[in-house]
Parts: C-alpha cells; sequence; structure tokens
C-alpha cells in the first residue's frame, strides 16, 4: 500500500496487516466497527478482546498504581455524561475495580474510549505517554484504504490463478467478478467484515465464508444449488492466496512484531492476569507513528 495512505490514516503495518493507531487524546466518533490491539502505558501493557475489558483493565491497574480515596472514584463523572462510574455496588454490567467499588461497563465502543481518556486525566496520567493500536474492520476501514488493499490483492490473485491454477484469462476474470458479486452480497449482511479480500485472519475467513454460503444459498435457485457451490470454489482460491502470501498472521505474530521484550516490565492479559517480562510478552512499542 501506498505510504502516503499508510502516514494519512496513521496505520501500524505489521507485516500485511493492518492496524490503526488511536490519536490520544483526542475523541473521535467513528469507532463502530472496531476493536482493542493493544494500550501500552509506560512500560506496561494491556490487552482485551473488546473496549469494555480494556477498559476495566486499565482502571484496575490505574486505581492501584495512582491511588484514590474511594469517595473520588465515586464522585468522579465525566462532561459528556452523568451517569455513575463508579460505584458502592454492583448494577447490571458492572465489575469489580477493588475492594468495595465497582465500574460501571455499560458503555458503547465510543464511550469506553472516551472514558479511557478522562480516566487518564482523572488519575493524572499524560495521554501522551500512551499508546492505543487498534483494530478496524474492513466496513469501518477508510474506503481509500480498502479501495487500495483490494486492488492490491486481486492483481496478486489474478498472478497466483495463472501460475499455480493454470486458469485462463477468461477463467481469470470470472473469478474475480464472481468473488466481486459474493462481496456485493456480503456487504448487505450488515457485519462488521463486508469484504472477503481484507480479512486477515485465517479463522475469521472461514466464520464469515461459512456464513455467507448460508445465507447466500438461502437464495441460491440455479439447479443444485451450483452457484453456492462455484462460489465457495472460489473463495477458496482466495483464503488459498490470502494464506500463502502471508496476509494472515495471527495473535502472537503481531505482538512480537509490535514490542521490545527487553524493556517491557508487566503485561495484563484479557483476564486480567499480569505476567512479568518472558521472551514473548513485549510492550514497549518500537514503532514512533503516533
Amino acid at each position: 500500500m501506498d505510504q502516503k495512505i499508510i502516514e494519512k490514516y496513521r496505520i501500524e503495518m505489521i507485516g500485511k496487516r493492518r492496524r490503526y493507531w488511536y490519536p490520544l487524546p483526542e475523541k473521535h466518533f467513528d469507532m463502530e466497527f472496531t476493536a482493542p490491539e493493544h494500550f501500552s502505558l509506560e512500560k506496561v501493557g494491556f490487552e482485551a478482546s473488546g473496549w469494555g475489558g480494556l477498559l476495566l483493565l486499565i482502571a484496575k491497574y490505574l486505581s492501584r498504581s495512582y491511588p484514590k480515596s474511594t469517595e473520588e472514584l465515586f464522585a468522579f463523572r465525566t462532561t459528556w455524561s452523568r451517569a455513575e462510574i463508579f460505584l458502592p455496588v454492583p448494577h447490571v454490567n458492572c465489575e469489580l475495580v477493588r475492594e468495595g467499588c465497582y465500574m460501571n461497563l455499560n458503555h458503547t465502543s465510543l464511550h469506553c474510549i472516551w472514558l479511557i481518556i478522562d480516566l487518564l486525566g482523572f488519575f493524572g496520567v499524560e495521554p501522551t505517554k500512551c499508546k492505543l493500536l487498534m483494530r478496524r474492520m474492513p466496513r469501518s476501514e477508510p474506503e481509500e484504504v480498502r479501495e487500495a488493499i483490494t486492488l492490491e490483492i486481486q492483481q496478486g490473485l489474478k498472478t497466483y490463478l495463472a501460475e499455480k491454477k493454470s486458469l485462463s484469462l477468461e477463467r481469470i476474470q470470472k473469478v474475480i467478478s464472481n468473488l466481486d458479486y459474493a462481496n456485493r452480497f456480503f456487504h448487505q449482511m450488515r457485519s462488521g467484515y463486508n469484504n472477503f479480500y481484507l480479512i486477515d485472519s485465517a479463522l475469521m475467513f472461514s466464520n464469515m465464508k461459512a456464513k455467507f454460503l448460508t445465507e447466500y444459498s438461502k437464495k441460491d435457485l440455479s439447479p443444485g444449488q451450483r452457484n453456492t457451490a462455484v462460489l465457495k470454489k472460489q473463495l477458496g482460491y482466495l483464503n488459498e492466496y490470502l494464506r500463502e502470501k502471508g496476509y494472515y498472521l495471527e495473535h502472537e505474530g503481531i505482538r512480537e512484531a509490535l514490542f521490545s521484550y527487553e524493556t517491557a516490565l508487566m503485561f495484563y492479559d484479557k483476564e486480567g492476569n499480569a505476567h512479568h517480562l518472558d521472551f514473548h510478552v513485549a510492550f514497549d512499542l518500537k514503532s514512533t507513528t503516533p
């Protein structure tokens, strides 16, 4: 992908996988279909599968490392909502932060991020000392990025089909045309994943392919559902190409690519368990992109 596009959208390329730097402490609105990848505060790292989980990990860490009285926590409010954040007794969607103090996690992704930013300020942590790397599902990626990656993969797939599958130019064009048709149908399913070219996880591709074929087969009136079988085969071509060319990079590979373990002190996993430095956990970010 063109370097100008990478810089414009604050993209971190991890192999061929795209991750996006969130510009702390700004409060953005376009956070639908996103998820956290990694958050670092000085030399401590956090990861969670969702924004609520990340919010809870950070709140627990801040309450221990930058102590506030229970009364101060209960009095904390944001400027964009008057809802209680810290509570003496648990309500629905609350989790324990420390003894006698629960946190309200009933927030959208957008408000979880905003709340993380406000908590940093409340505990006296300068946001510029923190780094937040996130995933954008294809539906939420900038159109310019989607178009560039789609074109890149289409061109590579054409060469792959000619050299590895010995398909004629006419058949190759038919495959590309059918994949474009599949993506138009896929887009209507309203998932965060709406373009097979942009899926960068083998497991996610398999899951989305299965869901797509299930939905498409319901509308397939061709004899013996031949059209469904054709699309299944051609999506298989794309899956093989993405795997062979390194578009799939699973989680451990991302962590090792991003962080330098020599200078990391501690890492909090998705369950909130603390791990001291080992050979692969690394959370002093190498990148200077933000």
